[in-house]
């Protein structure tokens, strides 16, 4: 008899477990008291702890989200599935059109599912 030859079979492992969903789709929500906690004058602020977001300050209030280094028009921002139309998208020194002081909860997605 022959011995059959097999390819490699490549195994990889994370050390922190996480669901698959969580892989393919990560979401940070921002909600209650881990909100209040970070609570900023613009949304940019708000979200600068979140993993892989930080903030295109401009001046106090006027900073927008940066995720994964990218910013302007490739970041959506939206309030209830709705878009926010303001200009901050394309200029630097507008604000952001969503008080994040009003928001009761806060998602951020990333990954292809953003582009869901």
């Amino acid at each position: 008899d022959a011995a059959k030859r097999l390819d490699a079979l490549v195994v990889t492992a994370r050390p922190l477990g996480q669901m698959v969903d969580d892989v393919i789709a990560p979401v940070e929500v921002l909600a209650g008291e881990r909100l209040d906690a970070v609570k900023s004058a613009g949304l940019g602020d708000t979200l600068a702890r979140v993993p892989g977001v930080h903030s295109s300050a401009f001046a106090p209030g006027a900073s927008r989200p940066v995720i994964r280094g990218l910013d302007g028009a490739r970041v959506q921002v939206l309030n209830g599935g709705t878009a926010a139309l303001d200009v901050s998208t394309v200029s630097g020194d507008h604000a952001v059109s969503i008080e994040p002081f009003l928001a009761d909860q806060i998602e951020v997605l990333k990954g292809p599912a953003s582009l869901l």
